[in-house]
C-alpha cells in the first residue's frame, strides 16, 4: 500500500514504500503487472503449462494480482483444471513470477482447444496492456503453425513451440 505524506507550504509529495524508502513524486512509476505474451500453447499430453507473469519495474512494496483461467472452447474439469489464485511479487525483488495450469488428458480432443487468461485486482501496481492471454492446448498430432516445429522419431511425435521474447527496457 502506497502511503503519501504532502509538504505542502514546500510542494513536495513524497511516497513512502511498504519497505520504508521514501520516493519524491514523480520519482516512482507504480509498475504495471501483465503477461509475457498474449498467447501460450501445450498439447493435452503435458501435465501442466507455465505461465508468466511481469512487472515492467520492480516495486519498493509488494504486488499481488489475482490470475483467472475461464472457458474459452476448453471445458474446465475436461481440458484443464480451473485456476484462481493470488500471485505475490515480494517489494524489492524480482519482477518475473511463474504459476501453472494443470492440463488434463481427455483423449478425446481433436482439434486445438482455448482457455482464456485474465489478471484482475491488482495491490500495489496497476494493470498493464497484457492483462488477459489465450492458452492454447493442442490435440496429441497438432497440426504445426509458423513458429513452431514438429519433431518425430522412435515413432512418436512432440510438439515444441518455438518463442522469442524480446523486453526493452528504457
Amino acid at each position: 500500500m502506497k502511503q503519501t505524506l504532502k509538504l505542502g507550504a514546500l510542494g513536495i509529495t513524497l511516497l513512502l514504500g511498504s519497505q520504508g524508502r521514501l520516493f519524491a513524486q514523480g520519482e516512482w512509476q507504480e509498475p504495471n503487472v501483465e503477461f509475457g505474451t498474449s498467447t501460450y500453447s501445450t498439447t493435452c499430453l503435458n501435465n501442466d503449462v507455465t505461465i508468466d507473469v511481469w512487472l515492467d519495474n520492480p516495486s519498493p512494496g509488494p504486488v499481488q494480482v489475482l490470475f483467472k483461467t475461464a472457458n474459452g472452447t476448453a471445458k474446465a474439469g475436461v481440458n484443464y483444471a480451473a485456476t484462481s489464485e493470488f500471485l505475490s511479487f515480494p517489494g524489492g525483488a524480482g519482477t518475473e513470477e511463474f504459476l501453472s495450469i494443470p492440463i488434463l488428458d481427455d483423449r478425446q480432443t481433436e482439434v486445438p482447444v482455448t482457455v482464456n487468461l485474465s489478471l484482475s485486482e491488482p495491490d500495489g501496481a496497476q494493470l498493464g496492456d497484457l492483462s488477459s492471454a489465450v492458452l492454447t492446448i493442442y490435440p496429441f498430432s497438432p497440426v504445426p503453425e509458423p513458429g513452431t516445429m514438429t519433431l518425430i522419431g522412435l515413432g512418436l511425435a512432440a510438439f515444441v513451440p518455438v518463442v522469442r521474447r524480446y523486453r526493452v527496457r528504457v
